[in-house]
């Protein structure tokens, strides 16, 4: 068909009127004109001309609705304060099926959802397994239906079939990859089995404009007139219903943003109108082909934007092309302006205050203003707090998904709590979802449900009791209640207190609810032999437990607060789930019920549902999508986020067939079927689509940008930005984030709480440099301060400026009350006050602890390595064996009795965890193997020396009659410390009528005496264990015999491993190098001689003790040796330690005054950072920074002391 033909044929539809009863217009112009305005006029001129016609004007479904409201008010007289039209219907092309197919058989038919379709994809995937080559295994992994059927959705819009795809899959001809022919094998499987399904049963939305296409292919629409404005492409589908209106009615005219008409070919890139030109092109070509007639294009020559945007416009159209650029450069600063802010929360907050000031002006309401960006999802987090501070009202047009809705929490959690094929039920993370999901409360009884804050605070109680004793499975649901505090049934000496009792009744609500509500649902639910019967079995539970009531109950108060997005998500969540029940029941009802498949179906289907969303007033700011359709009613558009990253889009493709699979299938399709763009045209439509931002609205573009974003990744302004600031020679404005009192004041000035936010900032920089707010600040100061409704929080936060982070010591009455009369206390308790004050305050005079986790922690190891050598040295010496007898065997079979006799102690709720599962088995045996490995290690310790263990675990300054006396100080103001605790090992030996009694502390980290920390009071320990010991020697000593101190050392507890080298060695002597003793010991001639075997009559390194020999018979100088005298005084002087932090805790000692020794500080495995809050940076805190002494130094500030 030629064009002289077509423009004949226009000819005579201009002068011929009523010859044609089709014809088809174009409104062209830039996006900076009046599109709409025109559409209108041609409208009302037709609709005058056909009065008894019918008229329908197509949008986009995204602004169906303001499109509606707009398109009324411009074919409104201006005189009618209220209107209405019945010939003009404003619609989508889904509306405009449901306005034609309502009443047809067809439309009539039962919808499926998108989550219904899911769960359909699931079913159909796990029912073909056996045929799919690489999806069979995919049905369970997270987004993959949804991939799947966003997949069939794309190729429905692209009008292509399954059988297509099959076709095209077995041609020979047809050039594909294996690999895409793979997944198109699977995915033709799918689709075709899906296509079937629900042509038998149900109505595709998907499909509905090509039956639209079809029913009116049929109808006689000379009457009706039809105008398609807001789109720069169709789907095929799309297309498809286009040219069969084109076709049929009596005229259609369509708005496209395109600079002239494309008649004869497509625009040539780069060209910024090409997808607009290309649909021109397709349709022009149509009516060529279907003997159309084809009016005049109507160019849209009403001006829409402001001056200075209209330059902006045609700099753009040009900079974007390959012409030269002319427009104008000059506009007024206000026009287009950029910002820089210094993190995107920053960016919100001052947007937020130019809209607020903005509209407070009278010249704007909020909904003249349109927030842009191509990812609204990096500000989802912070768009709430940022414009409900502020007092904005705003609509986020994105989707949100029902996933995380507790509704679905709580389901998800049903089907994961107790499977009847697993081993491990009732665990601790699925009950906790449960019960967090606040769905199902207990009942009181009067039959109401419990208070929530009651029940949060038992549930937090709860939790903890399960964290620390690792309660599961049976657990919950046994008769007997849970105790808070455990007391054996023989002790009389454990008293419950009524808070210990009030906390087990509130733990024991809890379980019951789950132990009387759980199990009968399960028993009914693997009753099922139907998804229906289970189907049935999850609806009446979630009646029957309240939880329809409470979800009425949330709605009903989310409506009180005005929260009317929130109770529509309840409302549409409810919904969303009775119809995945009842799309199960339909699909899948008679299908034999599997639970892991059926919640798989039923969550596939809450994947595939987003909740719809209604603004809830008309005068709100819209904050939107970049790449999104948007009215042209705007005033002032903002565009957040205006950075290199997002502007443009870095497209990836995403979906299940990638570019080039795109481009190989659509290669072998017919001009009708068409499918997405792949990733590289869609990056081409990047300059269009902001063109299309840019020229929104009608007086103001502002953009705005971070050089950070909230990862910290950097980022720079983004080119198209830059292109424009450097053509209107544009100056980007910088706010900082925190203001001084320096920086303009009108950026930071918005609601009451808002701007006390600022102020605080500025006051707190005021004050740190010693300065005076200036006229401004402190006008607003005056008028927060005094302010009836701000003023007592405004006076709150100013109490925060002149702190600082020093705890004030506590009164002598708090102290006493804190800590009684008498302190009754470890040594290492006093060394963590030396360490730091404050955090001994938190930890023992608060009582502040973490929360209890049922685990094998490194105190529980500890204890159990304590208690294995303690049960073992006991039974040796009770049974007089002497170690060194013993071989490997014999030390093997006593070890395995003793811990065996430890883990099956049913009373021992200590190692319990030790029988929770096989890896704590494999544990339990590599614990064994170091025991094993340490009693060897004592056994030959044993060869080389006389010294051997008398007592274990011995306690001291405890009312024992077993027990030694512990250290008793009096304090001034009738105060008194008693030092107390408990002796690993007391090893002894007599030489010459001189019995010497020495100290063995297990360690499990490699721990040396240091002279220095001992000396400052952080690592008492075995000088505490030493004056106690050398309290007690008359105790301890059997006969006549002199009684003296041998010394304390450390023992290391761990299961050493060997080079190769240490077998050469021989592996008895590199056994006793690793775990050779640390510590000190007295430097005496008797006890050095006789001491270590090897060394009685020579020179040399002993194997077990932290001595050398010299040949003189002496010790050498390495050797960790000290005189008795200076050990009383360094014994001494460990008890005025001791004195001085009791009476330093008693006067109230707070300081937070962490000790440094070189790189060592407590702070770096503090639980309590988060309190006190402690930083170097702050002049106030200061590590307590401790000169480093040698041994000599030490040994001669004794000395002195002692003088």
């Amino acid at each position: 068909m030629s064009d002289s033909f077509i423009n004949g044929i226009t000819q005579k539809s201009v002068d011929l009127k009523g010859e044609y009863a089709v014809t088809l217009q174009f409104v062209l112009g830039t996006n900076g004109a009046d599109h709409q305005g025109k559409m209108v006029e041609i409208l009302q001129k037709q609709r005058a001309e056909n009065p008894n016609d019918r008229f329908f004007y197509l949008v986009p479904n995204h602004i169906k609705f303001e499109s509606e409201v707009e398109i009324l008010k411009q074919l409104a007289d201006p005189t009618d304060r209220v209107t209405a039209q019945s010939s003009v219907q404003v619609l989508s092309f889904t509306r405009l099926a449901w306005y034609f197919l309502r009443t047809t058989a067809k439309y009539q038919k039962q919808r499926i959802s998108p989550a219904g379709i899911n769960m359909l994809l699931y079913q159909i995937i796990t029912d073909r397994q056996d045929d799919l080559l690489l999806f069979s295994q995919e049905a369970r992994l997270p987004g993959f239906i949804d991939q799947i059927a966003k997949q069939i959705s794309a190729m429905q819009a692209g009008n292509v079939l399954p059988e297509d795809l099959m076709k095209m899959n077995e041609s020979p001809a047809a050039q594909l990859s294996n690999d895409l022919r793979d997944k198109l094998h699977d995915f033709a499987i799918i689709y075709a089995d899906y296509h079937q399904r629900i042509d038998d049963q149900y109505f595709d939305n998907h499909d509905v404009l090509n039956l639209l296409s079809d029913y009116l292919a049929e109808r006689d629409l000379t009457n009706y007139h039809f105008y398609i404005s807001g789109f720069s492409k169709f789907t095929a589908q799309e297309c498809r219903l286009v040219e069969t209106l084109t076709k049929r009615g009596a005229s259609m005219t369509i708005s496209l943003i395109l600079d002239k008409p494309y008649r004869t070919a497509l625009p040539t890139q780069p060209n910024l109108f090409y997808q607009s030109g290309k649909l021109f092109y397709r349709l022009y070509r149509f009516a060529a082909d279907q003997k159309i007639p084809y009016l005049p294009a109507v160019v849209a020559d009403q001006p829409r934007l402001s001056s200075d945007l209209l330059k902006l416009e045609k700099f753009w159209i040009q900079s974007s092309g390959l012409g030269a650029i002319t427009a104008d450069n000059t506009v007024s600063p206000q026009s287009i302006q950029i910002f820089q802010a210094d993190n995107p929360y920053a960016e919100l907050d001052q947007v937020a205050a130019r809209i607020r000031q903005m509209v407070s002006t009278g010249k704007y309401r909020y909904s003249d203003f349109l927030i842009l960006t191509r990812r609204l999802d990096s500000y989802a987090t912070i768009l709430d707090p940022v414009f409900t501070m502020q007092g904005i009202p705003y609509f986020k047009d994105i989707q949100k998904s029902m996933v995380d809705h507790p509704l679905v929490d709580l389901l998800s959690s049903l089907f994961d709590i107790y499977d009847h094929h697993r081993l491990r039920n009732y665990r601790y993370d699925d009950v906790m979802r449960f019960l967090k999901s606040e769905l199902v409360l207990p009942r009181n009884s009067d039959g109401t449900a419990m208070k929530i804050d009651d029940y949060r605070r038992a549930v937090a109680l709860t939790e903890n009791l399960v964290l620390k004793n690792g309660f599961e499975g049976q657990k919950w649901t046994q008769a007997e209640d849970w105790q808070y505090v455990w007391v054996a049934d023989d002790d009389d000496g454990t008293i419950l207190t009524d808070r210990d009792k009030e906390i087990t009744r509130q733990i024991n609500v809890i379980r019951h609810l789950v132990k009387d509500t759980l199990p009968k649902f399960y028993r009914r639910l693997y009753r099922a032999k139907t998804n229906a019967d289970a189907a049935t079995a999850l609806y009446h539970f979630l009646v029957e437990t309240g939880v329809v009531q409470r979800l009425q109950q949330l709605r009903n108060a989310a409506v009180d607060q005005q929260e009317i997005n929130r109770s529509d998500e309840i409302e549409q969540v409810w919904r969303t789930f009775c119809s995945l029940l009842d799309e199960c029941v339909q699909i899948l009802g008679d299908r034999p019920f599997d639970a892991q498949d059926f919640w798989a179906l039923i969550y596939a289907g809450f994947e595939g549902a987003s909740y719809s969303q209604i603004p809830s007033t008309l005068d709100q700011v819209q904050i939107s999508e970049s790449g999104m359709v948007q009215m042209a009613n705007r005033k002032v558009t903002i565009m957040i986020g205006s950075n290199d990253e997002t502007m443009p889009e870095r497209i990836v493709n995403d979906s299940l067939f990638g570019d080039d699979d795109l481009v190989q299938i659509q290669d072998n399709l017919n001009d009708d079927q068409y499918l997405n763009d792949p990733a590289d045209e869609l990056m081409a439509d990047e300059p269009y689509l902001n063109y299309l931002a840019f020229t929104s609205s009608s007086s103001r573009l502002i953009f705005s940008y971070t050089s950070h974003l909230n990862d910290e990744t950097d980022v720079n302004l983004s080119p198209y930005v830059t292109r424009i600031a450097a053509h209107f020679n544009l100056q980007i404005t910088h706010h900082a984030a925190v203001p001084d009192n320096q920086t303009p004041v009108a950026v930071y000035i918005g609601t009451k709480r808002a701007t006390l936010h600022h102020l605080i900032q500025v006051v707190q920089d005021t004050y740190k440099n010693k300065g005076q707010l200036n006229a401004t600040w402190t006008f607003i100061f005056n008028q927060l301060k005094h302010d009836p409704e701000i003023g007592p929080l405004t006076d709150q936060l100013l109490g925060s400026i002149d702190y600082k982070n020093v705890p004030v010591p506590l009164s002598q009455e708090i102290a006493e009350k804190l800590y009684g009369s008498a302190l009754n206390i470890s040594i290492s308790q006093l060394e963590s006050f030396y360490e730091n004050p404050y955090e001994y305050f938190l930890k023992y005079g608060l009582r502040l602890q973490e929360r209890e986790q049922f685990e094998l922690s490194p105190a529980s190891t500890g204890q159990f390595f304590h208690e294995a050598l303690d049960r073992i040295i006991s039974m040796v010496h009770e049974q007089k064996i002497d170690l060194a007898d013993l071989n490997d065997a014999d030390v093997n079979e006593l070890v395995a009795e003793n811990v065996a006799a430890m883990v099956a102690d049913p009373d021992n709720f200590q190692y319990v965890i030790l029988n929770s599962s096989n890896r704590m088995h494999y544990i339990t045996m590599q614990l064994e193997a170091t025991i094993q490995q340490m009693i060897r290690t004592i056994r030959d310790q044993q060869k080389l020396t006389p010294m051997r263990p008398q007592k274990t675990e011995l306690v001291f300054g405890q009312p024992s009659s077993k027990g030694l006396k512990g250290l008793s100080f009096e304090l001034p103001n009738h105060k008194q410390v008693n030092v107390r605790g408990r002796i690993d090992r007391i090893d002894a030996m007599k030489v010459n009528n001189k019995r010497y009694f020495g100290i063995v502390d297990y360690k499990s980290s490699n721990k040396k005496f240091d002279f220095n920390q001992a000396y400052i009071g952080t690592s008492m320990q075995l000088l505490t264990y030493l004056d106690v010991l050398r309290e007690n020697l008359a105790v301890l000593n059997p006969d006549t015999s002199d009684a003296l101190l041998a010394g304390a050392l450390y023992m290391h507890i761990f299961n050493a491993t060997f080079k190769p080298d240490d077998f050469q060695k021989g592996l008895e002597k590199s056994l006793l190098t690793k775990h050779k003793y640390q510590g000190i010991l007295v430097d005496d001639a008797d006890l050095v001689d006789n001491l270590d075997t090897d060394l009685a009559n020579g020179s040399g390194h002993s194997l077990v003790y932290p001595f050398n020999k010299l040949k003189s018979g002496s010790v050498g100088k390495a050797s960790s040796t000290i005189t008795e005298n200076d050990l009383n005084a360094f014994l001494d002087r460990t008890e005025s330690l001791i004195v001085d932090a009791s009476t330093r805790i008693f006067n109230g000692d707070t300081s937070l005054a962490p000790v440094k020794i070189d790189q060592f500080t407590p702070m770096q495995f503090t639980p309590y950072k988060a309190i006190m809050n402690f930083d170097p940076l702050l002049p106030e805190n200061n590590y307590r920074l401790v000169p480093k002494h040698t041994k000599k130094e030490i040994i001669d500030k004794l000395r002195g002391e002692k003088q």
